[in-house]
């Protein structure tokens, strides 16, 4: 839970609004008994975290030549 609120307000920082979405419900539903719901949530944000790391990286090599 703490993780997810964690990467929540960096994934902010940086205006990526999926990202956030995706934490806050992975933070939401942290504490919940649905196992699959809660992996499902687990995937999703997973998904939006590599599409963030990826614009991040494509940002810096623009940045860098």
């Amino acid at each position: 839970q703490r993780a997810a609120h964690s990467f929540k307000g960096l994934a902010a920082n940086f205006d990526a609004t999926p990202t956030v979405q995706a934490m806050q419900a992975l933070e939401t539903q942290s504490a919940g008994q649905d196992p699959e719901r809660l992996s499902k949530l687990l995937a999703d944000a997973e998904v939006e975290v590599a599409r963030l790391t990826a614009a991040l990286a494509e940002y810096q090599q623009q940045v860098q030549h």
